[in-house]
Parts: C-alpha cells; structure tokens; sequence
C-alpha cells in the first residue's frame, strides 16, 4: 500500500468570528460537505485504487482558521505519484485539493450562467467557453463540474458565509490562496443545466424510417441494423427540393449525410441529440447498393 498527503488550510472571516468560535451549525455541515467533495473527486478519479481520509490537524488562533490534512491510501503499489492528471494516471491528494479548489473557481468564472461549450483538449484538460472568454481546467474539475453531488457539496461548504457577520471563506494551498465572498455564494451554488460537453460531425450513411415535413420536427432514421435515432434536418437546400417536388423519397431510402452529433449535460443526464448538416447523396431503397 502506497500512502500520501497534503495540508491545507480553510479560513472564515469576519467580525462574527473575532473572538476565534464559530457555531457548530454553520460549521459541521461544512466540513462534513468538504469531505463528501473531495471524497466524491477521489471516487472519480480513482475509482477503487485509493481511499482518503480528511483531518482536522489544529485549530489555529485569528478569525477561524482550520488547517487540514488529507490523507490518501493507495490499495497497490502504484509507482510515483501524478500531481498532473491526464488518463491513465492516478491522482494524488495534491491534485484532489487543487481540483477542489479549481471547481469553486470555475463556478465562480461562469457566474450561474451555463458555458456555451465545453471542449476537450486531448483528454487532459478541458476549456470552458463562455462568449468570447474561455477558462481551463483539468479532467478532474471538469468531471466534478458534471456531478451533482459534489456540486452540492461545493455550495455547502461555502453556506457559513451565508451568515451574519462572517465575510469570506479561504482557501491557502502551497503558497495560494484563495478567498470567496458573500457575492460569490449564488455562482457557487448554481446547479449546472443544459452544458453542451461536445460536438462531433462524421459523414455516415442513414436509411429513413419516418419523415415529418412541419419546421423544427424530426425525422426517424437509422445508423445500423438496430441503432434508430431522430434527426432535425438543417440542409435548407435540401429541405427547397423537396418543397418544390424536385426531390421524392420513401421509407428504406439511403442518405449519405453529414451528421452532427451534440452531448448535452442536463441535470444530471448526458443527452445526445442528432441534426443533419448536409445531405451529400440520395439513393432509393431500390438503388441502394450503388452506395457501396
């Protein structure tokens, strides 16, 4: 068994908290959330290989300044350790700290709004678009993003500053530190909705099944054998020959297409959605192995 560790300090700020006490009510569900995080991020990552374990270390004077220390066992001899991340590589207590803290940052920066898209960059980092301003992460955050218990988590843990008299919480990692205040509790606590995690194109032959002719309705078609799916259609060229009786087809008819495949995050679940860009050739049912 290999075993690691990280320190790390949270500190809640406030004229509440001069006097170095903060409610055990504000607290508890704080630190029990924080665990709950990064023991979620370590499921994540991972898997079964290892098992944290967060721990108080000492309560130090000024404000409410708590210094952690987080200890990760891993179930065999993995090798050295990775504070970098990218597949494959085991992530280590540092990286789970940093991920932690990267994910607050990242709901911070999107502000409760949803990125406009979400683009892998080769598996190790993703970037984060959001009109004309883009923010990386790695995997990890990104993965944590996506989860809506540790989402939930990350809004718990930050909930004292909710209070009366207590301004800020932060977080001091190595020689960083990081504050969040009471204007940034409504970002944090956002729930992600409707993120587009990617867009892929392929040129792919489809047979129709169905046809649906009013705007915005979709078409059944098939991929393989089995595999039906529903397809808006875009191709405005395509959509005027048929308008105009210039193009005719029927069920079992073949389509060599550009189709576009979009993930979506939606509460929780990954949604795939299908529009066809472009209809490249039309076979009838009847000419259909001349495709081949």
């Amino acid at each position: 068994m290999e075993t690691n560790s990280y320190n790390f300090i949270i500190k809640y700020d406030g004229p509440a908290l001069s006097d170095n006490t903060i409610d055990v009510t504000h607290l508890a569900p704080a630190l029990l959330s924080l665990s709950e995080a990064i023991n979620g991020l370590n499921a994540i990552a991972n898997k079964d290989e290892a098992k944290v374990a967060l721990k108080v270390k000492a309560l130090n004077k000024g404000c409410f300044i708590i210094d952690f220390v987080l200890n990760q066992n891993f179930i065999a001899q993995v090798g050295a350790l990775l504070t970098g991340c990218g597949i494959g590589a085991y992530c280590n207590a540092y990286t789970l700290i940093r991920s932690l803290i990267a994910l607050l940052e990242l709901k911070r920066w999107l502000a409760g709004k949803a990125p406009e898209k979400i683009i892998d960059n080769t598996g190790n980092n993703v970037t984060y678009v959001l009109g004309n301003q883009s923010y990386t992460v790695n995997i990890y955050t990104h993965a944590g993003y996506q989860n809506q218990t540790i989402n939930a988590a990350c809004s718990k843990v930050v909930a004292p500053v909710k209070t009366e008299g207590i301004n800020s919480v932060s977080f001091e990692s190595g020689d960083e530190t990081h504050t969040f205040t009471k204007n940034d509790l409504s970002a944090i606590s956002a729930t992600p909705k409707d993120v587009v995690l990617s867009q892929n194109s392929v040129t792919c032959i489809i047979i129709i099944e169905t046809v649906c002719f009013k705007d915005g309705s979709k078409w059944k078609v098939k991929r393989g054998e089995k595999d039906s799916i529903f397809v808006t259609i875009s191709d405005n060229a395509f959509l005027q020959k048929i308008d105009t009786g210039n193009e005719r087809f029927g069920k079992g008819d073949f389509l060599r297409v550009e189709l576009e495949e979009t993930q979506t995050l939606s509460e929780g679940k990954i949604i795939s959605t299908y529009d066809v860009k472009k209809v490249l050739e039309h076979k009838t049912s009847a000419e259909q192995f001349a495709l081949f």
